[in-house]
């Protein structure tokens, strides 16, 4: 080796090691499967189980067939495991109430904090965006976009109509703000004037297909109002907000509400 080759001789690339993505969330999706698990286990209504990215469809499958056999498909994702009643409670005994009342009342206890809801007085029309479909995604997903879940359920659940879902399933927010009976008089009314039906509940989540969007900017605003109220969101009630919902509720398909 020349003087020249020992001065400017290469050296070995040095090989290095990237430490592997932690997954934060593996634990606690452990947990939730397993609970969910045990909670499929304990069922006493009927159900198939499917993966994710296949639930839209296959709810739709259901959902023509509980038309012919008088039952309710109800999609619910790993995370939701609160006893499901094998025998419905009455609607007597659900004190059904009617939907305006419970968002006049709703409306009047977080009037202090919204200045009574004035920015609902005048929303802008703004473009309508892209409509929002079912989601499954997982939000306790180990990857970055976050994936799908990997299995849901499907239940059928043995009534004919989807607003009476709640006589079987305890769907009330989880700081207890509305009662059964107000939750079936308010999807009972959705449904009537928007063809809107429960579908879908998670971990602090639930979502409804929609047939029938409001039909123009005014009764968007109507609706948008009570969709606040149903499950309100601190954050999420500033001006361009609002704009960007109403937007997008015109053309919805699905409906989702998260409660935190």
């Amino acid at each position: 080796m020349g003087i020249l080759d020992f001065l400017f001789r290469r050296s070995a690339p040095v090989q290095m090691t990237l430490p592997a993505a932690v997954d934060r969330f593996a634990d606690l999706r452990e947990q939730r499967d397993l609970r969910w698990r045990r909670w499929l286990q304990n069922l006493e209504h009927p159900f198939e189980l499917v993966p994710g990215a296949r639930a839209q469809a296959a709810f739709e499958a259901a959902r023509a067939l509980g038309r012919t056999q008088n039952f309710s498909p109800l999609i619910v994702q790993p995370g939701f495991d609160t006893p499901i009643r094998a025998e419905p409670i009455s609607l007597k005994d659900s004190k059904v109430r009617i939907a305006e009342e419970y968002f006049e009342w709703r409306a009047r206890e977080l009037a202090a904090d919204t200045d009574d809801l004035t920015l609902f007085d005048q929303v802008s029309e703004v473009e309508q965006t892209a409509a929002e479909g079912l989601s499954m995604i997982d939000m306790l997903s180990e990857t970055r976009p976050l994936s799908l879940h990997a299995e849901v359920a499907i239940l059928r659940l043995p009534c004919a109509e989807s607003w009476k879902i709640p006589l079987f399933v305890p769907v009330v927010p989880p700081d207890n703000s509305r009662s059964e009976g107000e939750e079936i008089g308010i999807q009972k009314q959705w449904y009537e004037r928007f063809g809107a039906e429960l579908c879908c509940i998670g971990d602090r989540s639930w979502q409804f297909r929609v047939t029938r969007p409001p039909r123009d900017h005014d009764e968007t605003i109507e609706l948008l109002r009570q969709h606040y109220l149903y499950a309100w969101l601190d954050d999420a009630y500033e001006q361009e907000t609002i704009e960007n919902s109403a937007a997008a509720l015109r053309v919805s398909t699905h409906w989702m509400f998260f409660w935190q």
